[in-house]
């Protein structure tokens, strides 16, 4: 998979004394990273609203009712 991405967003990929090209690696990896955790964040909250979260469960279960 790494190879992929590199071959396809890293132009002159093999020429790595070049600056430039060190440069794109270096922001392949951010972009790569950054995509990573968002998707994780995002699969993470989905998981947690579709069981229903037993921590917020249990903190909402707990509160005093509202005065009426």
């Amino acid at each position: 998979m790494t190879e992929f991405l590199v071959r396809h967003f890293v132009k002159n990929h093999e020429d790595v004394e070049k600056v430039s090209v060190r440069t794109a690696y270096g922001v392949l990896a951010s972009v790569v990273g950054i995509f990573c955790n968002v998707l994780l964040c995002v699969v993470k909250g989905a998981v947690g609203f579709f069981l229903h979260g037993v921590s917020v469960r249990s903190i909402i279960c707990q509160m005093p009712a509202l005065p009426s």
